[in-house]
C-alpha cells in the first residue's frame, strides 16, 4: 500500500536530484541558523571557534572543555540529514547542567559555572532520514548569555512528519532535497527507477502558493500529475521495470512575491518487493 495522502496545514520545503543514489540530501543555506557563517558578530566572548564534523545516525559524541567561573551559552547544528540533533552539558562528576532534547537540529544551552571546571558538550543525533546516510555537526561555545537567537525553520516540522508517515508506511525514502522555485519557469527532476510503487510530493513554503506537478516518461507521456489548487501536489505511479521518470513542478500561483522555497520527497513501497 502507496504512502496515503495527508493534508498539510504546515508549510514545506523540498525537491530531490537527479540521480537515484542514496547519498543523502542537498541544504540549502536557508536551513542553516545564522551563526554558522561567523561567530564575530555574536555580542558576546567565544571560548574557541565553530567546531564541526561528522555524525551517524543514532551517534552519541561528547567534547570535553576547561572552562572558567561564568556563564556559558553552546548552540548547535545538525544537517537534515537526521531527524535531530540534541545536545547535553555535563560537569566532571556527570551533573547535567543543562539539555535541549529538542527536534529542530538547532539546540541551545545557557550554563551557569560556580567555578573553574570541566564540562562535557554531549551530542546526540536522531535517526538518519536515509538508511545509511550521515550527517554533520557544528557548535560553539560563548561566554554571556542570549548569545544565539533560536532561529524558526518550519520546512523541518514538515520533513520529519513525512519522513516519520514514510516509515509507518513500510515505505522508503529515497531522496530529499531542497531548492526554490522564482518566476514562471518549472522546474524538472529525472529519476531512473527500478519496477516498483513510488510517491512523490512536493510543497512550498507558503501555503498560498499553487503548484502543480507532473510525472512523464518523456515529454509527452505523463503517467501520473496533481493540478489540485493547493501547495502540495502528490503524485502516485507504478514500474513495471526501470524506467526513467521526469518530473515536473509547475508554478501556477505565488502567495507573495514572485518564488518560494520548495522540498521534494521521493519514497519507494517496501510491500511491492514482497
Amino acid at each position: 500500500m502507496l504512502i496515503p495522502y495527508v493534508k498539510r496545514s504546515i508549510a514545506l520545503l523540498f525537491i530531490f536530484s537527479t540521480v537515484l543514489m542514496l547519498t543523502g540530501a542537498k541544504q540549502s543555506t536557508l536551513v542553516k541558523p545564522m551563526w554558522l557563517d561567523g561567530i564575530d558578530d555574536i555580542p558576546c566572548d567565544a571560548i574557541g571557534g565553530i567546531i564541526s564534523g561528522e555524525i551517524s545516525s543514532e551517534e552519541t559524541l561528547g567534547f570535553s572543555m576547561d572552562l572558567e567561573e561564568g556563564t556559558y551559552s553552546v548552540a548547535g547544528w545538525g544537517s537534515w540529514d537526521l531527524t535531530a540533533l540534541r545536545m547535553a552539558i555535563r560537569s566532571e562528576s556527570g551533573e547535567e547542567l543543562g539539555q535541549d532534547n529538542g527536534n529542530d537540529n538547532s539546540p541551545i544551552v545557557t550554563f551557569d559555572l560556580s567555578e573553574a571546571s570541566a564540562v562535557t558538550i554531549v551530542l546526540t543525533s536522531g535517526e538518519a532520514r536515509i538508511i545509511g546516510a550521515t550527517g554533520s555537526y557544528s557548535f560553539a561555545v560563548m561566554e554571556g548569555t542570549d548569545c544565539f537567537e533560536r532561529e524558526l525553520f518550519p520546512a523541518k516540522e514538515a520533513l520529519d512528519i513525512w519522513t516519520s508517515i514514510v516509515r509507518e508506511e513500510n515505505a522508503t525514502l529515497l531522496h530529499w532535497e531542497m531548492t526554490q522555485i522564482v518566476g514562471d519557469d518549472s522546474i524538472y527532476f529525472t529519476h531512473q527507477l527500478p519496477a516498483g510503487s513510488y510517491m512523490v510530493v512536493a510543497e512550498t513554503t507558503n501555503p498560498f502558493d499553487d503548484i502543480d506537478m507532473y510525472v512523464r516518461f518523456n515529454s509527452d507521456d505523463v503517467i501520473s500529475q496533481d493540478e489540485l489548487p493547493n501547495n502540495y501536489p502528490v503524485c502516485r505511479f507504478e514500474l513495471d521495470r526501470e524506467r526513467t521518470v521526469n518530473i515536473e513542478v509547475d508554478p501556477w500561483e505565488y502567495g507573495a512575491a514572485s518564488g518560494t522555497g520548495l522540498v521534494f520527497l521521493l519514497a519507494r513501497d517496501n510491500q511491492a518487493e514482497e
